[in-house]
């Protein structure tokens, strides 16, 4: 793999604290205030409090895919942000290491980064890496279903990881004409596989965007009210992994609302939400027109602070992909627009390097600061640290196969 690492020197920027949201598009510039004393001279400097640096505190890994001629090579970049300078590890080639198939689908829970694939008709192969150690548990030739049951039915196998499990979606057509769906949950600790039976739905198919775990639960929608190739509402399951129970059921427009877990509520890009545990639905949230649609999959949460990606942020009235951050408690937000930051980064590289997308963005709630990945002309990406006063911390830039796939916070 070729790579490009160019390192950026950057004055950090210090930036004061503020218990309310500024203005999503403005930018502060706060003047360096001089006072004196009664005789003219300078203030003491002992006596002046510290600079504060905004640095990201954190290890940030970047996933990206390179083709290798035969199929792809997963490989992961390590970054963290402060002390005036990013600090950068060499590339891992995760399918050097293990026997990843190309095309594989991943998802990161927790720390352990999730490879799964089928390797045969009704047969996976599982890959659990752990990001703050850099070591992997490989497990091969998982067999759900058997050949028998294969041949004698129609079968739509789903697979999805969680912190502790592998869980399998069993949608099984019989000559019939009935769904009979069932989840399989295999503990890794023992080899132990149970299976749960799902009544009331009435198929499945395994779009990625209708599967989430968290913690110990495993949330999936299905096809209801399906007729003649039409849906009419999703319905919904939420299964204690741990007493192998269906705790919660409730139906959803058949959208394709993406979809979070926080505090056991269940938050739809549209604001509506439904607490699981109580298994009813509650006071949604109301996300202003001029915010755009956040994109749920990509949330992250801490402290009723929620940040991700979204569309049609309002700026300049033009629509634009931007960064938001949403107060959940007092339902207010601030945001950097797509337009902003390609502004502010062309002003940082002396107008050499232009944003054309945005890929996905991690935050660091506690210093304030985010890191994202971004294209700026196949093969070059890069990686950013920018606060919401849009200041450019660091940047680093480098050459791929293909664009980020995700990054993922390592605390």
């Amino acid at each position: 793999m070729k790579k490009l690492f160019v390192i950026l020197s950057i004055a950090l920027i210090s930036s004061c604290g503020s218990d309310t949201f500024e203005p999503e598009n403005e930018v502060r510039n706060d003047d360096e205030v001089v006072t004196e004393d009664g005789d003219g001279e300078e203030p003491n400097e002992e006596n002046d409090p510290p600079e504060t640096q905004k640095v990201f505190t954190n290890s940030v890994a970047v996933l990206y895919q390179m083709p290798n001629g035969l199929g792809s090579d997963y490989l992961l970049s390590d970054y963290r942000q402060g002390d005036q300078q990013i600090n950068t590890s060499e590339p891992i080639n995760l399918s050097s290491s293990y026997p990843i198939a190309a095309g594989s689908k991943y998802r990161l829970i927790e720390n352990n980064l999730f490879f799964w694939s089928d390797i045969a008709l009704g047969t996976f192969e599982f890959l659990s890496y752990d990001l703050r150690n850099k070591s992997g548990i490989f497990i091969d030739n998982y067999r759900v279903v058997t050949n028998d049951e294969l041949m004698a039915s129609g079968y739509n196998i789903c697979q999805f990881p969680t912190s502790d499990y592998f869980v399998t979606l069993v949608s099984n057509f019989t000559a019939d004409g009935v769904y009979q769906n069932s989840l399989h949950i295999f503990d890794p600790s023992n080899n132990q596989i149970d299976e749960i039976a799902l009544s009331g739905e009435t198929g499945q198919n395994c779009d990625f965007f209708r599967y989430k775990s968290y913690e110990n639960f495993y949330f999936h929608n299905y096809w209801k009210n399906r007729d003649n190739g039409t849906v009419d509402t999703f319905g919904w399951n939420v299964v204690n992994l741990s007493t192998k129970e269906i705790i919660s059921t409730f139906d959803n427009p058949a959208t394709n609302s993406t979809f979070a877990i926080y505090e056991n509520k269940v938050i739809f890009s549209d604001g509506t939400v439904f607490d699981y545990m109580m298994d009813s639905s509650i006071d949604g949230y109301n996300f202003p027109f001029e915010m755009g649609t956040p994109n749920m999959n990509e949330a992250v949460f801490e402290n009723e602070m929620m940040l991700t990606i979204t569309d049609g942020l309002l700026e300049e009235n033009r629509l634009t992909k931007g960064i938001v951050l949403y107060d959940m408690a007092n339902q207010t937000y601030k945001a950097i627009s797509l337009l902003k930051l390609q502004e502010k980064f062309l002003e940082f590289t002396n107008n050499e390097k232009f944003i054309n997308d945005l890929y996905d963005v991690v935050y660091d709630f506690e210093n304030e600061v985010i890191a994202l990945s971004f294209l700026v002309a196949f093969p070059e990406y890069g990686v950013m640290f920018v606060d919401f006063d849009l200041n450019i911390l660091e940047s680093h830039l480098y050459e791929s196969g293909s664009e980020p796939l995700d990054m993922f916070e390592v605390r």
